[in-house]
């Protein structure tokens, strides 16, 4: 197999390295917060190791989100607001 970066990740890795589904994975590269491309001749998608990686530091909170809106997922506080009380 050739360079990671050149060839990409399948659609169905990306989702278990994110720790999300392929809808999921599929819904984030439509919305263009990960970078792919088409596999040339086929339907098939290959998504961006590195950008993938970029996108997991986010989510796990480890860098701020990009600024251009490349990756849009917000870090996690690790604060969930109190219950409502009657």
């Amino acid at each position: 197999m050739g360079d990671p970066e050149v060839d990409g990740m399948k659609v169905a890795e990306a989702a278990k390295r994110l720790g999300v589904g392929v809808t999921k994975m599929r819904q984030l590269i439509d919305q263009e917060v990960v970078k792919s491309w088409r596999v040339p001749g086929s339907k098939h998608r290959r998504v961006s190791p590195t950008d993938l990686e970029r996108l997991r530091a986010e989510m796990l909170g480890l860098t701020p989100p990009d600024p251009e809106g490349a990756g849009q997922a917000e870090p996690a506080t690790g604060e969930a607001e109190p219950p409502a009380q009657a």
